[in-house]
């Protein structure tokens, strides 16, 4: 009986009786137990007014009272206090008045006889079960509005025979399946077919790791109709008695929706393609007639207009370049990449034979956008167009309990102090920072970051800082 009174100090008890001294000996009896306490009334109106004035977690009332009885009392207490105790603790014990009382809601009812002792021992046990049993149909309740007003669907099964002991309002929606049909039931008799979730292996998971997650699985309705739903399912405690509760959501919506988004994203795409194709051959038409137009002519203002037309024409045709480049950035999904690969592959395409390139040889690789690649062309890029002079590119990996940093250093002459600040800034007219600006944009979609720390007139220094769970290496994996 001690776990009864975990959840509660002290229980309080109004015990009504028309007897003194059978109250003052009954008070006494049950303050025995000091997790009791009991306030006493003689009349049906002394006890409501103390309910009305006071705070109590059970009622104790003898069926004889003035004024009236325990049954017209009892009535009165269900329409003020509905869920409070009420126990009728009579020696006018008829079977009469046991089926009434019962039948007006009293919780017990207690016959007057034998010993005293035993008598208000039993009453004590009967006070506490009374208050729990309270206790617990509250938390019931309270549990049943939260599980019958969520937006998922929600199934307890039981772990011993793995059968549905209990489905909220949404499962029942959404499977077309009444709650009693699926009590009793087990998962592949409601839609999950075995081939999604085949049983054996999915409880031998879930009870090694407690918590399996299915991201997108079928479900057969009553009638037929395929559903995509997400599927959660965690070990779990209910009233004491360890369960097995899945939480389920239907994603038909969601998925439709991205559905509907990578159409468009490549209905727009095409359309930038097409419209950047025809813009970049009339700009080679624009390009190809102002380098006609300058043949012969001999007036210094007129070639310096052609030859500003003709720059303006090539910073146009690159910027449009770079928005194929750009364009493409979080459009798929980010994947693990082997670094020295995506590296070599990188610095192929930069137009260069006079540079080297050197590897150390403990690459990992990387959680990043699959455009991770042009990061580093960007880098190489920027050496050799910008370093003067660089003959060497090297790249290294650092290792610490937090992150992964790897530098891409050269043997240029660096970057100016006033530069940094802006290194990876679009800046309108800038041909230098638009490939950086780039490179810090890949990065960053997925929580990778870039900074530049070489000392300027001895070569750039870019870092690349990737957090914990954004990179694994063969030996150990970090996730």
């Amino acid at each position: 009986m001690d776990s009864l009174l975990k959840w509660v100090a002290v229980i309080s008890v109004l015990y009504i009786d028309s007897d003194p001294v059978l109250l003052d000996s009954g008070k006494r009896f049950l303050e025995r137990e000091t997790t009791i306490q009991v306030d006493i009334a003689h009349t049906a109106t002394e006890a409501l007014e103390r309910l009305m004035t006071g705070s109590f977690d059970a009622i104790i009332s003898d069926h004889t009272i003035p004024e009236i009885d325990s049954i017209h009392l009892l009535k009165i207490v269900r329409q003020k206090f509905p869920k409070l105790p009420f126990i009728i603790f009579t020696g006018n014990g008829s079977d009469e008045i046991f089926i009434e009382a019962l039948n007006h809601g009293a919780d017990d009812f207690i016959k007057k006889c034998g010993d005293p002792k035993f008598q208000f021992a039993v009453l004590s046990y009967k006070i506490k079960r009374a208050v729990e049993f309270r206790e617990l149909r509250q938390k019931d309740e309270k549990f049943h509005r939260l599980f019958d007003t969520t937006d998922y669907g929600i199934i307890i099964l039981d772990t011993d025979t793995r059968k549905i002991i209990d489905a909220n309002s949404f499962i029942v929606t959404l499977t077309g399946y009444s709650l009693e049909y699926l009590l009793g039931r087990n998962l592949g008799e409601i839609g999950f077919s075995k081939e999604a979730m085949p049983a054996e292996q999915f409880f031998t998971e879930l009870e090694k790791t407690g918590y399996i997650h299915y991201k997108d699985i079928p479900l057969v309705t009553k009638s037929g109709k395929i559903i995509d739903v997400e599927f959660i399912s965690k070990t779990t405690s209910l009233n004491g008695h360890q369960v097995i509760q899945y939480s389920i959501y239907d994603i038909t919506d969601r998925k439709r929706a991205e559905s509907a988004r990578i159409l468009s994203r490549k209905n727009l795409d095409m359309f930038s393609s097409m419209i950047r194709h025809d813009i970049l051959n009339q700009l080679m038409v624009v390009s190809g007639s102002l380098e006609l137009a300058g043949y012969g002519i001999q007036e210094p203002d007129l070639l310096k207009h052609l030859a500003r037309a003709q720059t303006a024409t090539k910073t146009i045709q690159r910027q449009i370049i770079f928005t194929r480049e750009y364009e493409n950035l979080g459009a798929d999904t980010p994947t693990w990449q082997q670094v020295s690969t995506i590296i070599r592959r990188a610095f192929l395409e930069v137009e260069t034979e006079s540079i080297i390139l050197n590897i150390e040889q403990d690459s990992p690789d990387v959680f990043a956008d699959p455009l991770f690649e042009k990061v580093f062309y960007h880098l190489f890029n920027y050496s050799c167009k910008y370093g003067e002079k660089v003959s060497l590119i090297e790249v290294t990996f650092h290792y610490t309990t937090a992150e992964l940093i790897i530098t891409v250093a050269d043997d240029g002459i660096g970057i100016s102090p006033e530069n940094k600040d802006h290194l990876f800034e679009w800046r309108s007219g800038n041909e230098k920072t638009p490939g950086l600006f780039l490179a810090q944009k890949i990065l960053a979609s997925t929580g990778i970051t870039i900074k530049e720390t070489g000392e300027f007139k001895k070569g750039t220094r870019f870092e690349i800082i990737v957090p914990r769970d954004g990179f694994q290496t063969g030996s150990r994996q970090h996730s």
